[in-house]
């Protein structure tokens, strides 16, 4: 159905395809890939270019485009459309910042992925930002959200009134599972994994006390670690705790395929267990693990696989309990079947029903007149930008021009006599107003 009204899907995110790990953005562009060219884009160019590299995946092509949002980003994004003869694609968007190319870059349908809450007050978005991500939604044809928490704060506060979805995030089970005949070597005793990106969701000060109370047990970490973490840093000191950096995803199944157990030591915080739905519950899942996790709403309905922990003295008891369940045949195979339950393979089948995807009625014309309206918000406001931009820039020149300028004439005026103070005075004046005002031609 997918081929039948796009010719293309434009994956609009702020990723780094080769830095990050394996998240929904992977998920979703592998499968789109399938039958579709998949454009994923990246704001990551200095200059005002856009520029094409193939991924590792068949179909799927990272484009390198202008960092600054705006009028020259959409119009280059819009000349690689043109020139791939894309006139029909699918905006899949991650990132609302590009607001002008959503509104003018000729969808033939928008769908905005929400995999978390920016209108909580934990993200601290500036009010202009959730301005324009306001005025995305009211472009969009469908909303898919990853958690019930997480759909009702983007109707409620984001006043989306269109169609939604909700796709909790999964797993990619054929990758992650232990396949028929594979031979890995058998999990270790007492080894907690945690997999994932190293940063404030993480309660520092919980796994701190859990280090202490089990110097027993071994604590592996890997993901990308934020930088300017003291309290990381003084985690990796203990004894028990192993930090094995980034690693590609199949050294990650490696040694979740080792482990004891998988942990999610967030911070109790409402944003997390109203809202959250964490990648990696369900591949440690996928690997046989038992999980042991913070109260998560999303996750309170699989108490049979993942079991939940408040304080350090909870998560010992339940660590040391489901460790023993590691290699239990019922155990493994209820864990295997709710790993499959949870697919990838499934939440895009369910995607490719959705109306808005699956049928060929007929969506508003780029020209349609009762598109001038937001168009000419967006013009407005993309104008109003760049004079921004534009009047910061000048104002910085200004700045420097001044500064150098009370400098020459400070010492001028200790070493210099009174003419040579005059053409010092004139000379500064002369630089500043072709600074400003550049001669053309």
């Amino acid at each position: 159905m997918l081929t039948q009204h796009f010719d293309a899907v434009v994956m609009l995110t702020a990723s780094d395809w080769h830095a990050e790990m394996r998240s929904n953005r992977y998920h979703y562009a592998s499968r789109f890939a399938r039958y579709l060219p998949v454009l994923f884009v990246q704001p990551d160019v200095a200059e005002p270019k856009v520029e094409l590299e193939q991924s590792e995946l068949a179909g799927v092509s990272i484009v390198h485009v202008y960092k600054t949002y705006g009028w020259t980003q959409c119009a280059l994004l819009r000349s690689l459309l043109h020139r791939r003869g894309i006139t029909s694609p699918l905006f899949w968007v991650y990132n609302w910042q590009f607001l002008p190319f959503i509104e003018l870059g000729g969808a033939a349908c928008i769908a905005y992925h929400a995999t978390e809450d920016y209108f909580s007050p934990a993200f601290n978005l500036h009010r202009r930002h959730l301005r324009d991500l306001r005025t995305v939604l009211r472009r969009t044809d469908l909303l898919i959200a990853v958690s019930e928490g997480v759909k009702a704060s983007y109707e409620r506060q984001g006043g989306y009134r269109g169609e939604s979805l909700l796709l909790t995030n999964g797993c990619d089970f054929g990758f992650w599972a232990l396949r028929p005949g594979e031979r890995v070597p058998p999990p270790r005793e007492r080894v907690a994994l945690y997999q994932g990106g190293i940063h404030r969701k993480i309660d520092f000060a919980l796994m701190d006390e859990l280090v202490r109370r089990m110097p027993d047990w071994e604590f592996w970490f890997c993901g990308v670690a934020a930088v300017n973490m003291p309290e990381w840093l003084s985690l990796c000191c203990h004894a028990n705790v192993r930090y094995h950096g980034k690693l590609r995803p199949e050294e990650v199944r490696s040694l979740a395929l080792q482990a004891t157990l998988g942990m999610i030591p967030f911070v109790q915080k409402d944003w997390i267990f109203e809202r959250a739905f964490p990648l990696k519950a369900f591949e440690y899942v996928a690997c046989g693990l038992p999980v042991v996790s913070v109260p998560i709403k999303a996750l309170s309905g699989y108490a049979d696989v993942i079991s939940c922990a408040r304080t350090a003295e909870e998560f010992q008891a339940a660590m040391r309990a489901q460790a023993l369940t590691r290699n239990d045949p019922d155990a493994l195979a209820r864990r295997r079947q709710a790993a499959q339950a949870h697919d990838y393979e499934i939440r895009f089948a369910a995607l490719c029903s959705a109306p808005a995807l699956s049928t060929s009625s007929p969506r508003l014309n780029p020209h349609d007149p009762r598109r001038w309206s937001p168009r000419a918000t967006v013009f407005v406001r993309a104008s109003l930008e760049a004079v921004r931009r534009t009047v910061r820039r000048w104002a910085k020149a200004t700045m420097r021009a001044v500064i150098r300028f009370g400098t020459t004439t400070l010492v001028a005026c200790g070493w210099k006599g009174a003419e040579r103070l005059e053409a010092e005075i004139e000379a500064g004046c002369r630089k500043l107003w072709h600074r400003l005002l550049p001669e053309r031609g």
